[in-house]
């Protein structure tokens, strides 16, 4: 039995796919300036034996870090495509998703990866999210933030979110992966972090654990169709490490 709804990505990943196809980096060749001590040591190392398969390597690097930015939005939006949950684009003085379902109330800043923020970053959105929960639209909700592929561990799936000396530890703000986060954000029975469910307690055992295995494939699938080719059966090899088991 499926945990998911269909959360009908096509016209997300469309969108996403669009937006790539419009990439242009030519212009950027042309309007900044190229760093030539980053270009002699890839030319060296990567074997570029003219200016134009430099061109080439760089035109797909820049492609490849706005996929990655673009791959960020995406997760946002699938995650407000969950019932219950609700995504707000950047600028509008909310944070990336917002869940209200009974009794769970939980604010969340989604990223992609766990290692797209420095010190710095990571500061801010803590001081972010503490600032959300301090308003009274925010009372009783607790704040997450959401590192869908990253380290995952057993028996403990998350952890207090405190950046830095000066931030404190606080019983409403954690950090978590995208594995436990699709678990709790679908869980049929709504339980709210650190407050009727812990850290250590078996979301293994749930129905909804399975829910961010569900909606690779949904995502897959979307991008099949909107791409016109199948996704290569080995990409998910890679599905495990990433999101955990």
């Amino acid at each position: 039995m499926s945990v998911l709804p269909d959360l009908r990505l096509n016209d997300l990943v469309a969108e996403m796919l669009n937006k790539l196809e419009k990439f242009d980096s030519a212009n950027d060749f042309g309007s900044n300036v190229v760093d030539p001590f980053a270009a002699a040591i890839e030319a060296t190392i990567f074997g570029h034996k003219s200016e134009n398969e430099w061109r080439v390597s760089e035109l797909h690097r820049q492609k490849q870090k706005a996929l990655m930015n673009q791959i960020g939005d995406l997760q946002q939006a699938i995650i407000g495509r969950l019932p219950g949950w609700q995504s707000f684009p950047a600028g509008a003085d909310m944070p990336d998703v917002v869940g209200n379902r009974g009794g769970q109330k939980i604010i969340a800043e989604v990223k992609n990866k766990y290692n797209t923020m420095n010190s710095n970053s990571a500061g801010e959105t803590y001081d972010k999210l503490v600032e959300f929960l301090s308003e009274k639209r925010f009372q009783d909700h607790v704040a997450v933030v959401v590192q869908i592929i990253g380290p995952t561990s057993q028996g403990n799936h998350w952890k207090s979110f405190a950046p830095g000396k000066n931030r404190k530890n606080r019983g409403d703000l954690f950090v978590m992966g995208g594995r436990p986060f699709y678990a709790i954000a679908t869980d049929t029975k709504a339980r709210q972090p650190g407050l009727n469910v812990k850290s250590t307690d078996e979301l293994e055992k749930w129905e909804s654990w399975k829910a961010i295995d569900e909606m690779a494939v949904q995502l897959f699938d979307a991008v099949a169709k909107c791409s016109g080719t199948q996704v290569p059966s080995w990409v998910n090899n890679f599905l495990r490490p990433a999101i955990g088991s």
